[in-house]
């Protein structure tokens, strides 16, 4: 699973994946970071916004 999320949000996603995934669970998850400093092929989109 590949998610990218801002920087500033990092800890609370990895926490909160560990806590619900983590090795302690029945999935054994790891969790790792990789800083991004460029993609392709992808964009933001605002989660409120309808899809149409």
């Amino acid at each position: 699973m590949l998610i990218v999320v801002k920087h500033a949000d990092k800890n609370n996603v990895m926490t909160a994946i560990m806590q619900e995934a983590g090795l302690e669970t029945k999935a054994k998850a790891i969790v790792f970071s990789l800083p991004v400093t460029g993609t392709a092929g992808l964009r933001l989109q605002d989660l409120n916004e309808e899809n149409t």
